[in-house]
């Protein structure tokens, strides 16, 4: 395990990666050769309605979206859907959190289930 200063403070824990990421120069610069636009957080993502006992609906800055993810609390994905509706209801109450993928973006919103 190696510990390093963070770039914008605190440390970093690197354990068990391969040879060519065992920096956090080298993490970072495997980060930069994919390259993945993130959206806006709360501005782009939207569910509605939310909170919700049912059904919900997904969009994400008026366009498409070609694909969402539910995750629970652990980060476990509980479902991969496309389109932009889906019945929640055979979800127990609590916080999710949805990704959207929308062409080569990635957003994320949360989702809270009653």
């Amino acid at each position: 395990m190696l510990e390093t200063p963070g770039a914008i403070g605190g440390s970093i824990f690197i354990q068990d990666n391969p040879s060519e990421c065992s920096s956090e120069s080298e993490i970072l610069a495997a980060d930069c050769i994919v390259p993945v636009r993130h959206l806006a957080y709360s501005e782009s993502v939207s569910i509605t309605p939310n909170p919700t006992r049912g059904m919900i609906y997904v969009s994400a800055a008026g366009r498409p979206v070609t694909e969402f993810r539910i995750y629970n609390n652990l980060g476990e994905c509980l479902r991969t859907l496309s389109g932009a509706r889906v019945d929640v209801s055979d979800l127990p109450p609590g916080l999710y959190w949805v990704r959207v993928r929308i062409g080569e973006e990635i957003g994320l919103a949360k989702l809270v289930k009653m």
